[in-house]
C-alpha cells in the first residue's frame, strides 16, 4: 500500500453541524439548535472555517436522510486531503445491547425508538469516514449512548511538534457522556445552552489552549472538557474522547505557533507544545480529595500543599464569576436569574467544602488566616464590579460570599467555635468607592443581599410567597452539604437559625448606635419569632441563653461582642421592636 503523505498545513475547513430540538417522536430538547448555532457561529468567526464550508441542519431538516447525505457529501473526490472536517451533533441518542455488547445510536428529528432503522447507528459514520479522504475529522457528540470504542494515542502530558500533529492522520471524537449517563439540556454555565456546551463554548473562547501556548488541539478542548464537566456541580456526565484511527491532532488555529504570535503556518514548522496532564474527576476521587483535605488541615506540616490547593480553587473561583455566564449587560428574567442563583451556588460549593472543614478544626493563627484569606480573595470581584449592566448582577455577585458565611459559620458554631466565627465575620476589605477605609466583608454582602431579597429571590420557582425567600433557599441547599460533611443530623436547623441571630446581632452591633433605631436583616427566626412559634423561637431562646450566664458568655469573653451585658440587654430589646415592624406573620 502506498502510504499517504500529509502537509503541515490545512487546505481548507469543513463542517456539518446538527442540532434538534423538536422531535416528532419522543421527548423535545431546549437548547440543542441554539447550540449547534453558536457553535457555527465561533469556528466561522474564530477559526477560519468558511460559512459556505459549514452545513447547518436544525430540526426538521435534521432527518436521517439529510443527516446521512450531508455526511457522505465528505466522501467526494472535491475533498483534499489536507482538508479539516468538524461534526457536531446535538440531540437525542439511545443505547441497544446485543450479543456483541452495546450499539450507540443518534437520533435524527425523524427517530421512532420502536422503529430501530429509524436511528442512526454511530457505526455508520465509523465505517463512512473511511470513504472520506481529509487528514483530520473531529466528532463532537453532545448525546449519551454506548459502543464507542476509544484510544488515547496522545499521552497525557507529553510533549509533540505541532508541524508532526497536523501532518499525521487523525480520526477523534468528544461524547458528553456515556451509555448509563444523563445529559443535561441546561443548568451550565451559559444560559440558553447545554451543560455540555456551556463549557465547549467555554473552551473555544480560549480556555482550553495549551499551556504556555495560545494553540487549541482536539486533545487540549477535550482533556479541557474532561476535567470541566465532570466536576461541575451540576452534571452527572463524564465526558468520554479519545482517538477512532490515527495519532495526529486536529488544531483549531494552525496560524498561532506555540509562542502565541499569529503567523502563517508553514511546512516544516516545529514549534513544540505540551499536553495537559488528565486528572480523575469520578465521584470516587471527589471523597478521596476531600479525605486528603482533612488531613492536610490537621497536620501544620502540609500548609503549603493546602494552601496551593486553596489557591488553585479560588483562581477557578474568579475566573467563573468574571465569566460571560455573568454577564451584567444582559437583561435580567426569572429564567436567567434562576440559573445565575444556581451558579453561584456551584462555583462556590469547593471552597465552601474547604471553609467548612477549616472552620470545623481550626485552632491555629494560620487557619485563621486562611479562613480570612478566601473571604478576601472572593470579595475582589464583587468589590471591582465590571463597569454598566444592571445593578441586580452586581449584587448577586456576593451571593457566593453569603453562602460561604453561612457554610463556615454554621461549621464553627457546630463546635462552639467562637475564635473561628470572629475571624471570618471580621475578615476586612476596602468599602466600595473608599480604597483608604475598610469595613468586615460580611457587612457589605448583607447590604448588597438586601438590596436584592425580592428583585432575585422571591423570583425563583416556588420561592414567591415565602417570607424570607433567600434564607429559606440557603436553608435548603446547605443542609444535605453540612450534613455530608458535618453530621449534623437534626441539630441542623438549631445551628442555622443561631447563626442567622448572631450576624444579626452582629451587624446591629458594628452598624448602629443602640440607643437609635435598628435595621437587621429578616432570616428564618424572623418568621419563627413572629408567626406561630412565637412562644418557643431562635430569637428569644438566644436572649434568655445569653441572660443565664451573662459575663460568661462565651460572645462576651471571645470578644465577638463588645461592651457588657447591658449593651447586649440594648441591643436585643432593639432587635425584638424592630422583628415586630417586619410584614412577616
Amino acid at each position: 500500500m502506498t502510504k499517504t503523505f500529509y502537509s503541515s498545513n490545512y487546505h481548507s475547513s469543513k463542517a456539518l453541524i446538527i442540532g434538534i430540538d423538536d422531535y416528532q417522536h419522543t421527548k423535545k430538547l431546549d437548547n440543542a439548535v441554539n447550540d449547534a448555532k453558536a457553535l457555527k457561529d465561533i469556528l466561522v468567526q474564530n477559526f477560519l472555517f468558511d460559512e459556505e464550508d459549514v452545513c447547518l441542519l436544525l430540526d426538521g431538516d435534521a432527518t436521517k436522510e439529510k443527516i446521512e447525505a450531508s455526511f457522505m457529501d465528505f466522501s467526494k473526490v472535491s475533498i483534499d486531503l489536507d482538508d479539516r472536517i468538524l461534526f457536531f451533533f446535538a440531540g437525542h441518542g439511545h443505547t441497544l445491547s446485543g450479543r456483541g455488547g452495546d450499539t450507540g445510536f443518534l437520533m435524527p428529528v425523524d427517530a421512532d425508538i420502536s422503529k430501530r432503522a429509524s436511528m442512526i447507528r454511530w457505526d455508520y459514520f465509523t465505517r463512512s469516514s473511511t470513504l472520506i479522504r481529509a487528514k483530520h475529522m473531529l466528532f463532537i457528540i453532545d448525546a449519551c449512548y454506548g459502543g464507542t470504542a476509544l484510544s488515547r494515542s496522545v499521552s497525557s502530558g507529553s510533549h509533540r511538534l505541532m508541524g508532526d500533529m497536523i501532518s499525521r492522520l487523525s480520526y477523534q471524537i468528544l461524547t458528553s457522556g456515556k451509555a448509563d449517563e444523563s445529559v443535561s439540556d441546561g443548568n451550565g454555565p451559559r444560559d440558553g445552552h447545554s451543560l455540555f456546551m456551556g463549557h465547549l463554548l467555554d473552551g473555544l473562547e480560549g480556555r482550553a489552549t495549551l499551556t504556555n501556548s495560545n494553540v487549541m488541539t482536539a486533545q487540549s478542548l477535550m482533556s479541557y472538557m474532561y476535567s470541566k464537566v465532570g466536576a461541575d456541580a451540576f452534571s452527572d456526565q463524564t465526558p468520554h474522547y479519545g482517538h477512532l484511527e490515527g495519532d495526529g491532532d486536529f488544531i483549531f488555529n494552525p496560524s498561532q505557533n506555540a509562542e502565541g504570535q499569529d503567523e502563517p503556518q508553514v511546512e516544516g514548522q516545529q514549534s513544540l507544545i505540551q499536553y495537559p496532564i488528565d486528572q480523575d474527576y469520578s465521584k470516587e476521587s471527589q471523597l478521596i480529595s476531600q479525605e486528603k483535605l482533612n488531613r492536610l488541615i490537621v497536620d501544620p506540616v502540609n500548609r503549603i500543599e493546602l494552601e496551593g490547593h486553596i489557591d488553585k480553587m479560588l483562581r477557578d473561583y474568579i475566573l467563573e464569576i468574571e465569566s460571560s455566564q455573568f454577564d451584567p449587560s444582559i437583561e435580567p428574567n426569572d429564567d436567567l436569574i434562576n440559573l445565575r442563583v444556581s451558579r453561584c451556588h456551584a462555583i462556590v460549593k469547593p471552597l465552601c467544602t474547604v471553609g467548612v472543614l477549616i472552620s470545623k478544626w481550626a485552632d491555629t493563627d494560620y487557619q485563621f488566616y486562611l479562613l480570612q484569606k478566601i473571604i478576601k480573595r472572593i470579595s475582589d470581584p464583587a468589590i471591582n464590579p465590571t463597569p454598566g449592566g444592571y445593578t441586580i448582577w452586581s449584587s448577586l455577585k456576593w451571593y457566593p460570599i453569603t453562602i460561604f458565611y453561612y457554610s463556615s459559620g454554621i461549621s464553627a458554631l457546630s463546635v462552639n467555635n467562637f475564635k473561628v466565627l470572629k475571624s471570618i465575620l471580621e475578615a476586612q476589605i476596602p468599602v466600595f468607592n473608599y480604597s483608604d477605609l475598610e469595613e468586615p466583608a460580611f457587612v457589605q454582602q448583607l447590604e448588597q443581599m438586601n438590596e436584592i431579597w425580592e428583585s432575585v429571590f422571591k423570583r425563583l420557582p416556588d420561592r414567591e410567597r415565602q417570607f424570607v425567600p433567600m434564607s429559606e433557599l440557603l436553608f435548603d441547599q446547605l443542609q444535605s452539604v453540612l450534613d455530608e460533611l458535618l453530621f449534623l443530623g437534626s441539630d441542623y436547623e438549631k445551628l442555622f437559625d443561631l447563626f442567622e441571630v448572631l450576624t444579626s446581632f452582629y451587624y446591629a452591633y458594628h452598624t448602629k448606635d443602640p440607643s437609635g433605631d435598628i435595621w437587621v436583616s429578616p432570616g428564618r427566626y424572623a418568621y419563627k419569632h413572629n408567626g406561630h412559634f412565637s412562644e418557643h423561637n431562635p430569637l428569644d431562646n438566644f436572649i434568655k441563653d445569653v441572660g443565664k450566664v451573662n459575663e460568661d458568655w462565651i460572645g462576651f469573653k471571645s470578644k465577638l461582642f463588645p461592651g457588657t451585658t447591658t449593651t447586649f440587654d440594648r441591643y436585643a430589646a432593639k432587635i425584638k421592636e424592630h422583628m415586630k415592624r417586619l410584614p412577616i406573620h
